[in-house]
């Protein structure tokens, strides 16, 4: 016998269930026919990080141990192939301690020592105020150059953890980390990222002489055509928002993206205040020039 639910057409139910978080939906609805598990998975295809569509972990009601401990495993079950298939968009909120390894497992799992996505048409993810670590770099480093499309990523003041590293045995552990964070972003700004949308905050980052660092590795003079696997720009990338602390950084970014349609950038600092350090970029003159090739 059909239930009163099930006479309602399918744009109804959509809009009613689109009220509910994937949660919700998925301890709820699923697996109480085919047609209903068909509409939850539309549902959280949408691609739309506005409405909050997809995979969005934050605000669940749990804790994180409870959200790893519980709803891992949950989505690990063969039944739920189609509704992990069915994710286009995730979202890790840091401010909910969300710890940065786990991030990884919740994207990974391992299968004959390998690591496979777990969300094979995962095709946008958001990062916020979340830690870095050595595994989430390297998964991040991966999704940019064979899986996504749309990254936004927001560091916080302190993007790698609060741990004193003023201890000899963590020194190296966060040089590494520093290592690892700069060629990564190196990676988004060349032919080795198939990003169309870039979000990037690090303006809240505190370490200047840091973000000078990982400024430089665009310099001409770290672009070393024998020793790079890679083109030094990204031809895909067409949308930058980007968030930075003084005006000279997009001086070093902007000519690795010849293909940028859409612009939008944030200061800390206005436009008359001179950086902390010494700019290498050469003032830039009148010319007829292409973009590309000045």
């Amino acid at each position: 016998m059909m239930s009163p639910l099930e006479t309602l057409p399918n744009e109804v139910l959509i809009i009613i269930f689109s009220h509910l978080s994937w949660l919700q939906m998925l301890t709820s609805l699923w697996s109480l026919n085919n047609r209903i598990n068909n509409l939850v998975c539309s549902i959280v295809s949408m691609n739309d990080s506005k409405r909050e569509s997809g995979l969005i972990m934050k605000d669940l009601g749990l804790s994180c141990n409870e959200c790893y401990s519980r709803l891992l495993p949950l989505l690990d079950h063969p039944s739920l192939l189609p509704f992990c298939s069915s994710i286009r968009h995730m979202c890790f909120d840091g401010r909910n301690s969300m710890d940065c390894d786990r991030i990884c497992e919740w994207m990974f799992f391992q299968k004959n020592g390998k690591k496979i996505l777990r969300f094979p048409n995962l095709k946008s993810l958001t990062l916020t105020r979340c830690y870095l670590s050595e595994s989430l770099i390297q998964s991040l480093s991966v999704l940019v150059q064979d899986q996504l499309d749309e990254l936004t990523l927001t560091c916080d003041i302190d993007m790698f953890n609060d741990i004193d590293y003023e201890i000899p045995r963590l020194q190296s552990k966060y040089g590494k980390l520093k290592k690892m964070f700069k060629y990564f972003l190196r990676k988004l700004f060349s032919s080795r990222s198939r990003l169309t949308y870039l979000r990037l905050d690090i303006g809240r980052c505190q370490d200047v002489y840091f973000i000078d660092q990982c400024i430089k590795l665009f310099s001409p003079s770290s672009q070393n055509p024998v020793l790079n696997k890679f083109q030094p720009y990204s031809t895909t990338l067409c949308r930058l928002y980007i968030h930075i602390r003084y005006t000279y950084i997009l001086e070093h970014i902007i000519k690795h993206v010849p293909s940028l349609e859409q612009l939008l950038i944030k200061f800390n600092r206005t436009l008359d205040i001179e950086p902390p350090s010494i700019s290498f970029i050469e003032k830039s003159s009148k010319s007829n020039e292409s973009w590309f090739n000045k």
